[in-house]
């Protein structure tokens, strides 16, 4: 059976992030996908969930974090906690300086 999630990485990355960032497929019914990163000072940081119209399917992190690695993880739901469809999505991370991009397929 193939995975529901496949990601696909976009090669631009921010200045200062750690350039090992990874968007992982997970097991089903777990975690969707997993998006590490890691800061090198303490950064208001806003991590979304996109579909491919652009519009946010879930907020994961939106607030001050410190120094260091951090992994945001997507269980496949949208802020309501409905399961999101089939398509394209893109997990965003912004920080002070910058904007870091992963795209996941999620496929059901």
């Amino acid at each position: 059976m193939a995975h529901p999630l496949v990601p696909a990485f976009d090669p631009a990355m921010l200045p200062g992030i750690a350039r090992d960032h990874n968007v992982a497929p997970q097991p089903p019914r777990e975690v969707a996908a997993r998006l590490r990163f890691a800061l090198p000072r303490t950064s208001l940081a806003t991590v979304v969930v996109i579909d491919a119209n652009g519009r946010t399917v879930r907020t994961l992190q939106h607030g001050e974090l410190e120094p260091g690695e951090h992994v945001c993880s997507w269980d496949g739901r949208d802020d309501m906690g409905t399961k999101a469809a089939t398509g394209s999505y893109t997990l965003r991370l912004e920080v002070v300086g910058g904007v870091l991009t992963s795209r996941v397929v999620a496929i059901r």
